[in-house]
C-alpha cells in the first residue's frame, strides 16, 4: 500500500460565527507573518519536492476548516500515512529561539518521525536544538494528535519574533523545504 504525507500549514483564512471569512495570520514578527512563510515553504519547496520524489501527498490549510480538521484529515488518510503540520514559534521578545518539534505522547512512529524532522532542520538552521517534545492534553495543536488515525507531528521551525531565528529561516528557506521533503520520504518509504 502506498503511504500519503499531508501537510497542514497552519492559520490562513477561517470563517468566524457570523459566518464571513477573516484571515488569521499566526503569529507576526520582524516584518514576517506565520502563515505566509508556511504557505511558500510548503507550495513552492516541500510539496513540490516531494512530487520529484514520487511521494503522494495533499496541502490542507488549517484555518480554513479548523474545527474539522481531524474529521477531514481522517477522511483522506489512514494510520499507515503522516501529517506534519508547519509553525512558527513566538513569545513576547526577542530572546525565544530554536527549533522544536512535537509528537503524541505515546506513538513511538511519530517520536521517529518528530526526530526526523527535527534533524531535516537543524543541518540546515542550525538554530538551537529545542527537542523533541510530546504534546500534552491541552497544548496547542492537540486535537491534530488525539483525533487522528495517521501518525503526526507539529513542527515550530523557529521563532518568529526572533529577528535571527527569521533571518535564518528566511534566508534558507528553500534548503529547509528540500530538507523536509527528504525526511519525509525517507520515513514514508523506510
Amino acid at each position: 500500500m502506498k503511504r500519503k504525507a499531508i501537510l497542514n500549514i497552519g492559520h490562513g483564512n477561517t470563517i468566524n460565527k457570523k459566518g464571513v471569512r477573516v484571515y488569521d495570520p499566526g503569529a507576526i514578527g520582524n516584518g514576517f507573518e506565520e502563515y505566509k512563510y508556511n504557505y511558500d515553504l510548503v507550495n513552492k519547496y516541500v510539496s513540490p519536492y516531494l512530487k520529484e520524489m514520487e511521494v503522494d501527498h495533499e496541502v490542507i490549510i488549517q484555518s480554513e476548516r479548523f474545527s474539522k480538521l481531524p474529521d477531514e484529515i481522517n477522511r483522506i488518510s489512514t494510520k499507515d500515512d503522516v501529517i506534519v503540520s508547519f509553525h512558527l514559534n513566538s513569545v513576547d521578545y526577542n530572546e525565544g529561539n530554536g527549533v522544536e518539534v512535537f509528537y503524541y505522547p505515546t506513538s513511538s512512529k511519530g517520536k521517529e518521525l518528530a526526530r526526523k524532522m527535527l534533524e531535516a532542520n537543524l543541518c540546515i538552521t542550525k538554530l538551537k536544538n529545542r527537542g523533541i517534545k510530546p504534546n500534552v492534553s491541552g497544548a496547542r495543536g492537540h486535537a491534530l494528535f488525539q483525533k487522528t488515525k495517521a501518525t503526526a507531528v507539529l513542527i515550530e521551525s523557529g521563532f518568529i519574533s526572533n529577528d535571527r531565528d527569521i533571518a535564518t529561516l528566511n534566508a534558507v528557506q528553500e534548503q529547509l523545504g528540500r530538507s523536509y521533503a527528504k525526511a519525509i520520504a525517507e520515513y514514508i518509504k523506510g
